[in-house]
């Protein structure tokens, strides 16, 4: 269920209100209550009573609720509502501005379709023609070509899509990742790609996250038992729109993302396995990170599952590879190969078209693109 309150003490207004109600609420939440503070993520909070547990996510004056059963919701509620005023309690339709759709076969889709279309209304997309892909075939897009365009409207548009990116729409993050490299002088070619972009959107504005009952799971991961259970995936790729490589990855959990990530690399790179080795030490980071608050939570995890392309990659974690040829990033091979041997995590080596992060590293197109998109969003 969604829930919204209000304070009794009125700090709107107040310079820093924002943090005097987190402080607040928080103080509340675990002083008065007994809730218990998660480490890895401090808007969330457990609360046990009477041999039940009750899962809060707060997000400012917005908080979600997941409990064993309704009895210790009720209580939960009567004890918030003596010290605020409390609405909702109902169940869950929307939060944060992404719909929340109950399917009839157990699944539950985020989705931002409303907020699409206003926006494609707003900038006078509705009435173009859709576009199949994010951005124009690579060979058609050439960044900072031509005069420079209006920067305003630019950043407008960027925005307005970029919302979509982080939220609902992962398929939009390696669009997001280019064209936000013109933002500070974009030129005629980024605004023809960002149009391009917006044009995309129209043709896809039905699409959203999905994440699916056990019963549907099998289906898409084959031999892989995966409900409840963590699966990433990591790709990069070098060299090939600028002197540093672009990463991709995506965390899934019961056949939808709740991570993924499209940016160019901090530093140089000198080859594509280095690249490659990069991108995979900073996808770790997020897998431990996630797989501690997943255990926090009740849903302890097994050795995630992380899909790579590269043989020579999955050969470091081996410590198949002479350490000579690989000591200019010696840091990342060690920390790699020391998560597979605690076993947080282990290597697996796929096809690059059955790699979810490929999307997230360069620009496909056709059905190849279709493919990795419906594994991406469930």
């Amino acid at each position: 269920p969604r829930v919204r309150w209000r304070a009794q003490a009125r700090a709107v207004g107040e310079k820093d209100s924002g943090r005097l109600w987190e402080q607040t609420f928080t103080k509340f939440l675990v002083d008065k209550l007994g809730c218990v503070q998660c480490e890895q993520d401090k808007q969330v909070f457990s609360w046990e009573w009477d041999g039940e547990r009750l899962l809060v996510a707060v997000h400012v004056d917005d908080m979600v609720i997941v409990s064993s059963s309704a009895r210790i919701r009720r209580e939960f509620y009567r004890r918030i509502g003596e010290r605020f005023a409390v609405t909702g309690g109902k169940e869950i339709d929307m939060v944060l501005g992404m719909k929340v759709i109950q399917n009839p076969d157990k699944s539950v889709t985020l989705s931002q379709e409303g907020y699409a279309r206003k926006m494609l209304e707003e900038f006078g997309i509705d009435k173009l023609k859709p576009a199949r892909q994010p951005l124009p075939p690579n060979d058609k897009f050439i960044p900072n070509e031509g005069d420079p365009v209006d920067k305003t409207e630019y950043l407008e548009r960027f925005g307005a899509i970029n919302w979509l990116a982080t939220r609902t729409r992962p398929d939009l993050s390696y669009a997001m990742s280019r064209l936000g490299r013109a933002a500070k002088c974009p030129g005629k070619g980024d605004h023809i790609a960002l149009e391009h972009c917006l044009r995309y959107i129209k043709g896809t504005v039905h699409l959203g996250i999905t994440y699916h009952h056990h019963s549907h799971l099998d289906e898409k991961f084959g031999r892989y038992k995966v409900h409840n259970k963590l699966i990433a995936a990591s790709d990069a790729n070098y060299m090939h729109d600028g002197e540093k490589a672009t990463s991709g990855s995506i965390v899934l959990l019961n056949g939808g993302p709740v991570a993924w990530r499209s940016t160019r690399q901090p530093t140089v790179t000198t080859s594509s396995t280095h690249a490659e080795v990069t991108a995979l030490s900073e996808l770790t980071h997020t897998v431990i990170w996630l797989r501690n608050l997943m255990d926090v939570i009740g849903m302890e995890q097994p050795t995630t599952r992380i899909m790579v392309d590269n043989k020579a990659l999955r050969d470091h974690t081996l410590a198949a590879v002479e350490p000579r040829k690989t000591n200019h990033y010696r840091q990342h091979t060690a920390w790699i190969a020391q998560g597979v041997r605690w076993r947080h995590f282990w290597i697996d080596l796929v096809p690059g078209e059955e790699n979810p992060a490929d999307i997230f590293k360069k620009a496909r197109t056709g059905s190849g693109f279709n493919k990795l998109r419906d594994i991406s969003m469930g």
